[in-house]
């Protein structure tokens, strides 16, 4: 039945003034309200679309500079453990192992950050999910209480997905660890994959109807559930319902962001109340006409030496800059440290055959580190380039490597796995 406007009505009197009928006029007003409530629904969404882009800006501003300050307390004191840590006395390793696991830490979250607010990882590919989600739940299951039990249901035939693993990687890992704070270390944690079909129904990420065939990863509990007015917020950055200092507020939300990077959907189901629990359903779109048994395996990458080369090294943060230069000294190669990409760029003028590679900042004052590796590369053509950003809305590995750009990281970054790029760029 539809909705009716209030009544105007008008009596009809006989010619004694008695009441016979009342004539009146009624409107179904049922579209208006139909109308009022889709546009109260997109006003939300924009709110809420508004509020998201806001919390990224934010989140992008601060980072270039949080994550070179990481760099830095990360580097310096995986050096001094490298160089000097048979020397020290064992409290004072024990006191810089803490250092960096807190480090650690604050990498992890800024990833996560970073992660929702530019909804991007690495580099996504072509991937069967089931052996990536069998490894994550055994891993898992190892550091789970003995009184929670962990039960996977993977499906035979599973279409491959196109997504970084290590993004998936997380997407799980987060979903179990909510779900075993969830049932407080006791009960049971069900991880499936499968390919499933949606007929409309709303997407808790997107709030739009979604239909087709995707591959679900569901987490299910059977833990207290949420309480109803909590289960919007789920995803809202920095929202958590963990006591101080027991969650970031960021793994939902780094979830989401992935989920957005990748067009995915996502619906939660959950009950208030002991053993009801919550279900995390996860809908990813298949990659069409590849089986995944036809995947191709990773790529090995051959070690070159080191050979006392010549490296370029462009950073404004003076003490990245010589924190590089002393893990390249210290693995053989010979590197030449600038703050400013002017001056390294007269450096590599005046002599440009004398460097065999260049690794630079991206956001640097004058020049960014794009524009430095044009001028570099309008030289050499052949300069291996690498580029390590605390963070930029306007490059990532994609967008470099379409400058010539061989390589490109986020800061802080791995001694190891830049060192191996640099052998792999020199081969």
């Amino acid at each position: 039945m539809g909705q009716i406007s209030p009544a105007h009505a008008v009596p009809l009197r006989d010619t004694h003034g008695n009441i016979l009928a009342l004539l009146g006029l009624t409107r179904d007003i049922s579209e208006r309200r139909a109308a009022e409530a889709e546009r109260a629904h997109l006003q939300q969404q924009l709110q809420h679309a508004q509020k998201l882009e806001a919390i990224g800006q934010l989140t992008g501003g601060i980072a270039h500079d949080f994550n070179n300050i990481l760099g830095a307390i990360l580097g310096f004191t995986g050096l001094t453990l490298d160089r000097y840590g048979a020397q020290l006395p064992e409290k004072a390793v024990s006191y810089l192992n803490e250092v960096q696991k807190a480090g650690e830490r604050a990498r992890d979250l800024i990833q996560k950050m970073l992660a929702f607010a530019r909804g991007s990882g690495g580099e996504a590919q072509l991937l069967d999910p089931r052996p990536l989600v069998r490894e994550v739940i055994k891993m898992l299951a190892s550091t789970l209480p003995s009184s929670l039990e962990m039960k996977e249901q993977i499906e035979q035939s599973v279409p491959a997905v196109r997504i970084d693993p290590v993004q998936l990687h997380q997407i799980l890992t987060n979903l179990v660890i909510n779900a075993r704070d969830a049932t407080g270390g006791q009960g049971r944690i069900e991880v499936g994959l499968r390919l499933t079909v949606l007929t409309g129904q709303v997407c808790d990420v997107c709030h739009q109807p979604v239909q087709g065939e995707f591959v679900e990863l569901t987490v299910r509990d059977d833990g207290s559930g949420i309480a109803p007015e909590v289960l919007p917020k789920i995803f809202d950055p920095f929202f958590t319902t963990k006591d101080v200092g027991k969650g970031s507020g960021m793994g939902l939300a780094m979830v989401m962001g992935i989920l957005r990077e990748h067009d995915g959907h996502a619906l939660v189901e959950s009950r208030l109340g002991e053993g009801h629990g919550t279900t995390f359903r996860l809908f990813f779109h298949p990659a069409n006409g590849h089986a995944p048994e036809a995947l191709a395996p990773l790529a090995t990458v051959a070690v070159a030496e080191t050979g006392g080369r010549h490296i370029l090294v462009v950073d404004d943060e003076v003490p990245l800059g010589q924190l590089l230069g002393e893990v390249l000294d210290a693995n053989g190669y010979r590197a030449t440290v600038h703050a400013n990409p002017r001056t390294a760029l007269a450096a590599f003028q005046a002599d440009p055959g004398s460097f065999d590679a260049v690794i630079t900042d991206q956001t640097m004052p004058g020049m960014t580190g794009v524009e430095l590796a044009h001028e570099l590369l309008a030289l050499r053509p052949d300069l291996p380039v690498l580029m390590v950003s605390g963070y930029s809305d306007k490059v990532d590995a994609e967008t470099a490597e379409k400058h010539g750009i061989r390589r490109f990281f986020y800061k802080p970054v791995e001694s190891g796995a830049l060192l191996a790029a640099l052998r792999e760029a020199l081969l």
